[in-house]
């Protein structure tokens, strides 16, 4: 019930959602991997409802690790001249990029 409880007051999830969310997020007993997802997309220009929205579809980002994740592929959008606010409405607007290795995310952009 922690975690849950974390994911309503840290994503802003509903009680169903953070439930569920934290039966995928099982056995994880330390928030700062969680914390520092949240920090790393607050960065960039993600409000509440940004992380929410990410967080809602792609719950299992909140285990992702940022540097080996997140990190470069935000970065091949910058590298391409994308603004932070046209990231973060390209993710609010599409969670499943996320999900996408970066190796693909990079080659989509080249091309």
């Amino acid at each position: 019930m922690f975690m849950a409880q974390y994911l309503i007051n840290s994503f802003g999830l509903d009680q169903e959602k953070a439930t569920v969310a934290s039966n995928l997020l099982r056995g994880i007993l330390s928030r700062q991997q969680h914390d520092s997802i949240l920090a790393f997309l607050k960065s960039y220009g993600f409000d509440d409802a940004s992380v929410k929205r990410l967080v809602h579809y792609f719950t299992k980002c909140l285990i992702l690790d940022v540097e080996k994740t997140l990190a470069p592929k935000f970065r091949a959008f910058k590298d391409v001249d994308i603004s932070l606010s046209d990231i973060v409405h390209l993710i609010r607007s599409n969670p499943n990029i996320t999900k996408i290795k970066h190796e693909r995310t990079v080659a989509s952009i080249k091309f």
